[in-house]
């Protein structure tokens, strides 16, 4: 009887295997549907030497797709969403060109239709029924893994807040171990903590044979559990360790072992600070921008029509704080009433509420200064489509942390630095990340993760979740 992680590494092989079929499948029906004429009469005659060569041909190249999968752990590792979609998306791209680099030269017969046709499905269809495959087998109970978190400080706490927010993972914390003396009983989310002296640490593990074990100790714990973990690792084959870096730019760390010494030297970086790196972002922003403007044309006309029936003007600017520290005017779509200073004066005089909402946030919730198409606009984020015009400019990015005026410059306090080093963006991390639902802290400490740890994925990763965002209007107001 195969275990569940097999049965789960066939599944998605299975999967994968099959998304390229229907891949192929859907390319040869564009191929007859828009292929040129004598593609099509190959097409009709299969067993020609066309069909035999262009199958084959792309045959081998999925085996070589499907072989970079296993080596890269799609299927005996359980990645996070974003990574395993770059390693897929990555691997696609490279050898589909390589894929039509190869018959171009060995000047084979070969169909383009069917070539992009298949391969730029295959983008869509094997993420999708990655997904699929995973709801089904967690619906079965063969995905999903009891696990447990030795540890009982912040790096338990953080290990599993990372681990919910990818449910994907399939990894459900079932307990806490902590191996120190503890005054609570429970962590949040009513996740039981249980105390196991270290003598019982490792037999208590072993009677949960089915569970999976992450070591998040602090740093006072983990001085002390130097000859325990050597132990565990006789014991369990494999182990998630959960190492404290708070603070330092994870994306793109480099590892370092060195033969015969347990020493790891880990190599960060900040990616922004490379200038090729600063000029691709750059690059990015401003292909993208004059997209977006031509493609929603239309529709900023709508709004401007519609916000200036509402009142005199139709995009305001406020001086923000951007990159290196310098003021630049920020454009939106006007969505307040002309007084709105003095509204939001008399408002906070009478208000508490609305004064602590406003301290805490800097945004009060149904904000009586904004109009009725304002209210539309900031719901759907519509309001801050003039930032492009901010964009093209070179004041801001598509993806940074949202600009800042500067008494906001004090609550970031020595991490200002590093909203110092981006250009602030049209949407970011903290947008993403719950919007006006945060409190301002978590606000900075996001701002400061994306700084750290900047890379175009990552744009691509947020601009792709805030259009999930908007739709579902979370956390606007």
């Amino acid at each position: 009887m195969p275990s569940s992680a097999q049965l789960s590494k066939l599944a998605l092989l299975i999967s994968d295997f099959v998304a390229f079929a229907l891949a192929f499948g859907c390319g040869c029906l564009l191929l007859i549907q828009y292929g040129h004429y004598e593609e099509v009469a190959h097409f009709n005659v299969w067993w020609d030497t066309t069909g035999l060569i262009h199958t084959s041909v792309h045959f081998l190249f999925v085996v070589l797709c499907l072989l970079r999968f296993y080596s890269q752990g799609l299927y005996s590792k359980r990645l996070p969403f974003w990574d395993e979609l770059r390693i897929i998306l990555m691997t696609l791209f490279y050898l589909s060109l390589l894929n039509g680099m190869v018959v171009l030269v060995a000047k084979w017969p070969f169909s383009r239709v069917l070539w992009l046709g298949s391969w730029s499905l295959s983008f869509f269809f094997i993420p999708f029924l990655r997904s699929r495959t995973r709801s089904l087998l967690r619906r079965l109970g063969v995905w999903t893994r009891p696990t447990i978190i030795v540890g009982s400080g912040q790096n338990a706490l953080d290990a599993m807040a990372a681990l919910k927010s990818e449910p994907q993972l399939g990894f459900e914390v079932s307990e806490f171990l902590s191996i120190h003396s503890r005054k609570f009983t429970s962590f949040p989310g009513q996740t039981p903590l249980r105390e196991v002296p270290k003598a019982e640490l490792i037999p208590y593990l072993r009677s949960k044979p089915s569970c999976e074990v992450f070591l998040a100790l602090d740093e006072s714990e983990l001085t002390e559990a130097g000859p325990l973990i050597e132990e565990m690792g006789l014991y369990f084959p494999e182990l998630f360790f959960v190492p404290t870096l708070a603070g330092l730019p994870l994306f793109g760390m480099d590892s370092y072992h060195f033969f015969s010494h347990e020493l790891l030297i880990l190599r960060s970086k900040n990616n922004l600070n490379f200038r090729p790196q600063s000029f691709v972002k750059r690059l990015f922003d401003v292909s993208v921008s004059l997209t977006l403007f031509a493609l929603l044309s239309p529709l900023l006309l709508w709004i401007a029509i519609s916000v200036r029936l509402s009142g005199p003007g139709i995009v305001y600017s406020h001086r923000r704080i951007g990159r290196n520290g310098k003021s630049f005017p920020c454009y939106k779509f006007r969505s307040m009433i002309p007084n709105a200073d003095k509204v939001l004066q008399a408002l906070l005089e009478k208000d508490p509420v609305a004064r602590r909402q406003w301290n805490e946030k800097m945004k009060i919730e149904n904000d009586p200064r904004v109009t009725g198409i304002g209210q539309f606009l900031r719901r759907t984020s519509l309001d801050e489509l003039p930032q492009l015009w901010n964009v093209l400019k070179g004041d801001m990015s598509l993806v940074g942390p949202r600009p800042i005026v500067d008494k906001e410059t004090e609550r970031y306090g020595q991490r200002l630095e590093f909203y110092h080093r981006v250009r602030p963006g049209i949407t970011g991390l903290w947008q993403v990340s719950g919007r006006s639902d945060t409190d301002y802290s978590t606000r900075v400490r996001l701002d400061t993760w994306y700084s750290k740890n900047w890379s175009l994925w990552y744009d691509f990763a947020i601009l792709f979740k805030t259009v999930k965002i908007v739709i579902d209007r979370k956390g606007a107001y």
